[in-house]
């Protein structure tokens, strides 16, 4: 059993216990309010389709982002390449909590396929927004560590995370919440500049077979601001793929 605690994450634990903690609200458990039922991928692809596929290792705990996507044709992907992804969903990885790999799911490509790993939350009964303060707090990440197994690779269950109980504040609440941590935090929401410039680096990178040529990324940054004078509308299509960056993910789906 693991006992390594984290420090807070830039959401501000302090500012989500007092507005939600205590309040009286009525509770449910994070999977009470999510999608459990996450595709796999035998049910979607065919053993010669592409896939983009995103691991732990795809993600920056730092930022809290997915900095690469790494394409394979899936008969020849690793066996933990399961879940098939949507854009906006929160990958939480449930190896290591301590470590909060976390991030959200960026792209709108159809064809982006998670770890197991991850534990997918696919949010329906709150906000992505309100979700994404719970899972990157002290609490829930203190209260994962706590309950992790496994000496060298201390790890939660999907179950473990779906019996987490949170308040569930009325949705102007959630909603202000959300602002609050859109506002804290821009360098991982809001306006996607940033956000488009990664997909687009993601997409050289896959173009030519192989994921960090830094030379080809390097003549390619010029051409990045032209893409970029309309990050919220603008829709740019490589290889016969189309990525739509959003403003954010603040919403039920």
């Amino acid at each position: 059993m693991s006992s390594n605690r984290t420090r807070d994450t830039s959401v501000d634990q302090s500012q989500f216990i007092e507005m939600f903690k205590g309040k009286g609200y009525p509770e449910k458990t994070i999977g009470e309010v999510i999608d459990k039922d996450i595709k796999r991928v035998a049910k979607v692809f065919e053993a010669t389709d592409e896939i983009q596929y995103l691991d732990i290792s795809s993600i920056d705990n730092t930022s809290k982002t997915v900095t690469a996507l790494t394409p394979y044709i899936l008969k020849d992907a690793p066996s933990r390449a399961q879940y098939v992804l949507k854009a906006g969903d929160i990958m939480y990885s449930t190896v290591r909590p301590n470590l909060q790999n976390i991030a959200i799911n960026e792209c709108s490509d159809s064809n982006v396929v998670g770890s197991t790993g991850f534990c997918v939350l696919r949010c329906t009964g709150v906000r992505t927004g309100y979700m994404w303060g719970v899972v990157t707090g002290s609490d829930f990440t203190n209260a994962m560590v706590s309950q992790a197994s496994g000496a060298n690779y201390p790890a939660v269950t999907e179950k473990v995370v779906h019996a987490y109980t949170i308040p569930i504040p009325p949705a102007e609440q959630q909603i202000a919440f959300e602002r609050f941590v859109s506002q804290s935090d821009k360098s991982k929401f809001g306006v996607s500049n940033r956000n488009l410039s990664r997909c687009l680096e993601m997409k050289i990178f896959q173009l030519v077979g192989f994921q960090k040529n830094v030379s080809l990324l390097q003549k390619a940054q010029p051409l990045l601001p032209l893409a970029l004078t309309s990050p919220i509308s603008v829709s740019i299509s490589l290889r016969s793929k189309t990525l739509q960056p959003k403003e954010n993910w603040w919403t039920i789906r």
